[in-house]
């Protein structure tokens, strides 16, 4: 039920961290993984995978998008998997970040997985069905006191996996969504040494402890999977019991 032989994915912000385990964990799972990114590190990621192509572009951009999209469905077939996991970040309150930096964050965040989603549903639905992966995170849920505008921008994906689910469902594509907590990243590099964020972690995430990025790979490959077949619309949160503990 977990394997992916003959599937197609392709996973955004796939260079690193996250999204570079879930691709590495699909493609171990019989995918062919289109790996996508900016620069000389998408090619770099692509070729340490199994199974894997490079897919650069600008999320920002429509046109490369889709230029970039379609040369990858030419040679492999469209996508039956799409995971969502590119993300910036901006750890800054709102009052001092600026309106500029909100629009970069939602272009790269939210409307340019949406344009994605536009573009790859219609071949989707032609091939029978296809599940679509957002990564959110748990500030979507559990406020910050920083942070603001990336948790907006997150909230919208957790907003559109709710609506898609529904309205793509006719078509047998299933739209899921997966809410990291605190995750050791290349990204989080720093806070991982930090002494208050340790004692933060410890106290506050009930197993106590940072989770491993390719601890998103079995949670990614049950809702990319026929395992989850039945499972729509629905938030899978990965982040050790952050968000119920009181």
């Amino acid at each position: 039920m977990f394997r992916l032989d003959d599937k197609v994915a392709l996973i955004t912000g796939a260079t690193r961290g996250i999204g570079f385990e879930i691709a590495r964990g699909l493609a171990d799972a019989g995918a062919v993984v289109g790996v996508h990114g900016r620069g000389e590190s998408v090619c770099e990621a692509a070729a340490s995978i199994p199974r894997a192509a490079p897919v650069a572009f600008d999320l920002r951009d429509e046109e490369a998008a889709k230029t970039a999209v379609l040369s990858f469905a030419g040679e492999h077939g469209f996508p039956d998997i799409l995971v969502c996991s590119a993300g910036l970040r901006d750890r800054r309150t709102l009052l001092d970040s600026s309106v500029e930096s909100l629009r970069q964050l939602l272009e790269i965040n939210l409307v340019g997985h949406a344009g994605l989603v536009r573009l790859l549903a219609p071949h989707m639905a032609e091939k029978g069905g296809g599940s679509i992966i957002f990564v959110t995170t748990s500030t979507v849920t559990r406020a910050a006191r920083a942070g603001a505008t990336y948790g907006a921008s997150k909230g919208g994906l957790d907003a559109l996996t709710r609506a898609l689910a529904v309205e793509l469902a006719p078509h047998r594509i299933r739209v899921n969504a997966i809410s990291p907590g605190f995750i050791a990243t290349e990204f989080n590099a720093a806070m991982t040494q930090d002494p208050v964020w340790t004692t933060f972690i410890e106290s506050r995430v009930p197993q106590g402890r940072w989770a491993a990025p390719e601890e998103l790979v079995g949670p990614a490959l049950f809702l990319a999977s026929a395992a989850s077949s039945y499972v729509t619309g629905h938030t899978l949160v990965v982040d050790g019991g952050l968000t119920i503990a009181a």
